[in-house]
């Protein structure tokens, strides 16, 4: 789909990205006798942990990481994925991350990343995807612009086009889009749309916004 070049990690240190998701409203609950979070068919784990089936993201997460690894920014290094969870617990995603195809190796990945809080890769042991102990207002590159998309059957619509620009940007987007991510910095919401889609569908227009403004497909 892109043919843009995989940067290499060396080049990756020196570039400034050009656009940062942070992924909001991330929870993870461990099953009780599997290794690997909940899942929403898993109801008879709700009562114990005193949850609902609404609280269990870990299909949607997949979904957005699944799509944000395979962008011509990400390829390009020039993107950046930060999860934030309920608790405001920063996980930082290497642009290098392979999402497994398998699901049930997603679900394996995201067991070890509970359990020791990181993931590395088999070839170099380098982390992949971590828990960062800076909040989100250290792990945002410095001097990008800090806004919030999501959806709304009320308010009026803002194109990504009209408020994003070729210049370093993190956007707040949530698990469940309806929900207005919050920052004290923050310098402005959006709403996208008036239909109420996915987190991915979300995240993709934003994304090929940029990828227009910035001339990179």
């Amino acid at each position: 789909m892109n043919d843009a070049k995989v940067i290499s990690s060396k080049q990756l240190k020196s570039i400034t990205p050009l656009l940062t998701f942070i992924i909001d409203g991330v929870k993870l609950y461990p099953h009780s006798k599997y290794p690997r979070p909940l899942l929403v068919t898993d109801e008879e784990e709700f009562e114990s942990q005193k949850i609902t089936k609404k609280d269990i993201i870990t299909e949607q997460l997949y979904h957005v990481l699944y799509f944000l690894q395979n962008t011509a920014l990400n390829l390009s290094g020039q993107q950046r994925v930060l999860l934030r969870t309920e608790d405001k617990q920063v996980i930082f995603v290497d642009p290098r991350l392979k999402v497994p195809d398998v699901f049930d190796d997603y679900l394996a990945m995201l067991h070890l990343l509970m359990e020791d809080r990181r993931v590395c890769s088999v070839e170099k042991g380098s982390e992949i995807m971590k828990f960062v102990k800076s909040d989100l207002t250290h792990s945002i590159p410095t001097g990008a612009k800090r806004i919030a998309a999501y959806l709304s059957k009320t308010d009026s619509v803002t194109s990504p086009d009209e408020f994003l620009k070729a210049e370093p940007t993190a956007v707040y987007i949530h698990l469940d889009p309806t929900v207005q991510s919050y920052d004290e910095v923050l310098l402005g919401k959006y709403c996208v749309s008036n239909d109420i889609l996915s987190a991915v569908t979300l995240a993709s227009r934003i994304l090929h916004s940029m990828e227009s403004k910035a001339n990179l497909w």
